[in-house]
């Protein structure tokens, strides 16, 4: 009785409450093989140990043919004899039949309880359902309780249904024996096996829906078969394989059905475990009207279910089953045939692609085209398929075969799209060891530049576009390609003339060029005009790249010009728009299944959250892609998140975990050029370098922080707040020329572009601490970012401290400390709080509510929020939605939750969440 404690307490209540006043029935519906007869045995047993008279049969069989035929054999246990006024004419005779049976249960109810069961309700005659509906109503004084059975299926009979529902209108209890939870799986599966099962196992137990009897048969039969290897008290699988047990079983119960039945669940087991009646019906060359009466008969007997739009097998196993019973050349062929017609109906998913693999045997070269068809169908808007498709014909073609290198470079093309760029350049590189003809070689090259682009070198990736542009008779398609490629690597290095002047000559003639050429043109100048200092050109020619995009073919779309103008809108805390662009370019990379970009998106969205005061959600984003970049090799986005998480944890005091983050970046650097987001890892390498060792260890990084003229106008262009700690540290060390160098350069962009607020706060700040002037630094706490609002009042306070200004200097100092510690810098507030007692004002140490490590309190105010959403029942993407996170950091989110509350399901999160609050 695993799993069916409440019904059990339903039985036992009933028996409990024989001879109190009321109805005493129990009503049990149970679908096939989920423990109807156990719990019946039970109950008898149960009740003849208390001394209960017990009575009952089951309404199928011969007997229910004569009118309360069925009914005749149940109280034959009571004493019935043969030939009886109940058992002859009781047709003719209803009411004095069912008179003379109250006086028979009376009778033996007088001296101790009575117990009557009846099996298979849905079975019974329309005399025997009306004597049930009369007589417990009758008996309800006396000391009987009744126990009425039913098998549920889809098409229950209009009489019974009426009998139960009217019985539980008086008063009756009723239970439904349902499908086993994993926890009930698990403890029957190690009864069975006496051991404890592992993951695999109860992953194939899982398969019987929670169908006690299809559990148990599989699991008899695993151990006949040897499939089972039980060792020191654990049981794992051997052997995947469906027993003969459960194919007997499901042999039967396919043999009971008609042959139309029979025959459209063979084709729909091969067409999936959910199916639709539209493509059954297309395969069958029937319509779908006609397949109603065969589906309705699977239904009523349980094999089928009907979901939202679709049908699907009830039992993951008995779907299996009666696929491996379909011989496989039979397979094979209706493999072949939905393949071709979801292909041909211009389906290009997973479920068509796993239909032409399974279809395509080896050494079948027309079957192996159709795969490349497939594939090239699939690749501009489903990689993964294309992937899927190429893969399983890589696997069935000879190496020396001609076509082998062609699938080769789509192979490349699709994991460079996908996302797996070790393994992209690992095969790009083996092919291109071989004599490779053209167009196979190029195509080959400029995936490799791509993959050596994203993984974050440039030089390498430049190299490898020049050698395709120089190859003869390249074609025009892929001329373009490598000039994309070209492009990309360029910008690698912004502001370098040789990349300018290539850009300028593709946007000079556009009819030579697709749309994904003109746009990464266009998003090379925009780097370029921004590394300058020319803000605004740098801006228009990113919307400009967005805006053709937006409308663009599938590979200018690729180019993804919006986490080009959303990176630096965050340069200049134009954060709304930015969060807007990251939001709808996370949206089109899904859609693209381009996965090779998706630690891009998170690790800008990281920066956003950091200079919104987020530290939370900036190293919770961060994190996530940090370790997308880890799994997809995409180097080229690792030092954006790696300088989020250096920040935080350089703000909040953990100098270990920064350099620990710091020590990525530095491996990364000695593949990597000086892009921008390396400067600013630099810059953040130097301050922690300043914390943990002084001044002069900062001095000693400077030099990889310069432009090639010595200045730090690029620095101070993508991460503007350096210009204040580049001043600090020039004049600690007594350089005041270099301090007036960054000034400078800070002026000069805050000039040029003065529509830009945090630019011209920035200059302030710079100009305020070289020059000690307060009104400045007041100046440049109007900054849009809340650290550098922070840090500006606090230098303020420094200098009005210095100037003897001591009230106003404590002002200025306490608003830095709130916002130091309301975005969890804390250790820039503790040396608030050092700076205030100096001037003899103590204030006490504020943290974050201390939290224990587990349970409901552990969790933060976000984590809180996304588990309420996530037991509203909430996908994880429509949580990222609601709360303008990314599906990354939400999944980041959810695993701390699940360690806190030491759970390990959505389900049991959901449970916990109701119950806290109901406890509230």
């Amino acid at each position: 009785m695993r799993g069916r404690d409440s019904q059990w307490r339903a039985v036992l209540n009933l028996l409990d409450g024989v001879g109190n006043r009321g109805i005493g029935v129990l009503l049990v519906d149970a679908e096939i093989g989920m423990g109807r007869n156990l719990l019946l045995t039970r109950a008898v047993d149960e009740a003849a140990g208390r001394g209960f008279a017990v009575t009952g049969g089951s309404a199928s069989g011969l007997r229910r043919l004569a009118p309360l035929g069925s009914l005749f054999s149940v109280f034959q246990g009571l004493g019935m004899s043969e030939g009886s006024a109940f058992e002859t004419g009781a047709s003719e005779n209803l009411f004095p039949a069912i008179d003379e049976l109250r006086g028979l249960v009376q009778s033996r109810s007088a001296d101790r309880p009575v117990l009557v069961w009846l099996d298979d309700v849905q079975e019974a005659d329309l005399a025997t359902l009306l004597t049930l509906k009369i007589l417990p109503a009758q008996l309800a004084s006396a000391p009987v309780a009744w126990m009425f059975t039913r098998q549920v299926t889809a098409a229950r009979t209009t009489e019974a249904d009426l009998l139960f529902d009217r019985l539980r209108h008086e008063g009756a209890r009723y239970i439904e024996l349902g499908p086993l939870g994993n926890e009930a799986i698990a403890e029957i599966t190690a009864d069975v096996l006496k051991a404890k099962p592992e993951r695999e196992l109860l992953a194939l137990a899982a398969q019987t829906a929670g169908n006690p009897m299809l559990l148990v048969e599989l699991l008899k039969g695993l151990l006949e078969e040897g499939a089972v290897r039980v060792s020191r008290g654990e049981a794992s699988l051997i052997s995947n394989v469906v027993p003969q047990r459960v194919r007997t079983i499901v042999q039967r119960r396919m043999d009971d059905l008609k042959p139309d039945t029979r025959r459209l669940l063979e084709v729909a087991a091969i067409l999936g475990r959910c199916f639709s009646a539209e493509d059954l019906a297309e395969l069958l060359d029937r319509a779908p009207v006609e397949l109603l009466p065969a589906i309705r008969e699977a239904m009523a007997e349980g094999v089928l279910i009907e979901m939202a739009q679709a049908a699907s097998f009830r039992h993951e196993l008995v779907w299996r089953t009666i696929v491996e019973m379909i011989p496989m050349t039979v397979r094979q062929a209706v493999h072949r045939q939905i393949g071709e017609f979801l292909l041909d109906r211009g389906e290009l998913s997973e479920t068509a692609a796993e239909h032409l693999i399974l279809g395509t045997p080896p050494g079948d070269a027309r079957a192996l085209a159709r795969l490349d068809r497939a594939a090239a169908q699939a690749l501009p808007t489903s990689p993964s398929t294309a992937l899927h498709l190429t893969e399983r014909a890589l696997q069935l073609t000879d190496q020396r075969d001609s076509d082998w290198l062609a699938r080769t470079a789509t192979a490349v093309e699709t994991l460079t799209l996908t996302g797996d760029l070790g393994k992209a350049e690992t095969l790009a590189r083996a092919a291109l060891a071989e004599p490779t003809p053209m167009p196979t070689a190029a195509r080959l090259r400029i995936a490799t530049s791509a993959i050596l682009h994203l993984r974050g070198r440039p030089a390498e990736a430049r190299a490898e576009a020049v050698d395709t542009l120089a190859l003869p008779r390249l074609p025009v398609n892929l001329r373009d390609k490598a000039e994309v490629a070209l492009l990309h690597a360029m910008a690698a290095d912004p502001g370098e003339r040789a990349g300018e002047e290539r850009a300028a000559a593709v946007l000079d003639k556009p009819d030579r060029h697709g749309d994904a050429a003109l746009i990464t043109a266009r998003i090379l100048l925009a780097t370029s005009a921004w590394a300058r200092g020319e803000l605004q050109e740098g801006l228009r020619l990113a919307r400009e790249a967005v805006g053709h995009a937006l409308l663009g073919s599938i590979p200018a779309r690729r180019t993804h010009p919006r986490l080009t103008l959303a990176s630096m809108l965050g340069d200049v805390r134009r954060l709304d728009e930015a969060q807007g662009l990251l939001r709808t370019a996370e949206r089109e990379r899904s859609s693209l299944d381009h996965h090779a970009w998706a630690a891009g998106t998170s690790a800008l969205q990281a920066r956003i959250h950091l200079a919104a005061g987020r530290p939370d959600d900036a190293v919770a984003e961060a994190a996530a892609a940090l370790r997308l970049a880890t799994e997809t090799g995409a180097d080229l986005f690792a030092p954006t998140a790696i300088s989020v998480l250096a920040t935080a944890a350089l703000r909040g005091g953990d100098m270990t975990l920064a350099a620990r983050h710091l020590e990525r970046f530095e491996d990364l650097l000695l593949e990597r050029q000086a892009v921008p987001d390396t400067l600013r890892c630099t810059a953040v390498l130097a301050q922690v370098n300043e914390a943990r060792f002084g001044s002069e260890a900062a001095t000693a990084l400077l030099s990889r922080l310069r432009d090639a003229d010595g200045r730090y106008r690029r620095l101070l262009v993508t991460a503007p707040d350096s210009g204040a700690w580049l001043v600090r540290l020039a004049l600690a060390g007594g350089d005041r020329a270099q301090a007036e160098g960054v000034v400078a350069v800070a002026a000069e962009l805050a000039e040029g572009n003065p529509c830009f607020a945090f630019l011209t706060c920035a200059a302030a700040h710079a100009r305020g601490l070289l020059r000690r002037d307060a009104s400045l630094l007041d100046e440049a706490a109007q900054s849009p970012d809340p650290w550098c609002r922070a840090s500006a009042l606090e230098d303020c306070g420094v200098v009005l401290a210095a100037a003897s200004a001591r009230q106003d200097a404590v002002g200025r100092l306490d608003q830095a400390l709130d916002l130091y510690q309301r975005h969890g810098a804390a250790r820039d507030a503790a040396r608030v709080r050092s700076r205030l007692r100096e001037i003899g004002v103590r204030r006490r140490h504020w943290s974050r509510r201390a939290r224990p490590k587990t349970g409901w309190a552990s969790l933060t105010d976000t984590e809180q929020k996304i588990t309420g959403l996530a037991a509203q029942g909430l996908t994880n993407r429509q949580i990222a939605e609601q709360m303008f996170l990314s599906v990354h950091t939400i999944a980041f989110h959810l695993r701390h939750v699940f360690r806190k509350l030491e759970v390990g399901s959505r389900v049991e999160l959901t449970r916990l969440s109701l119950e806290h609050d109901r406890k509230r």
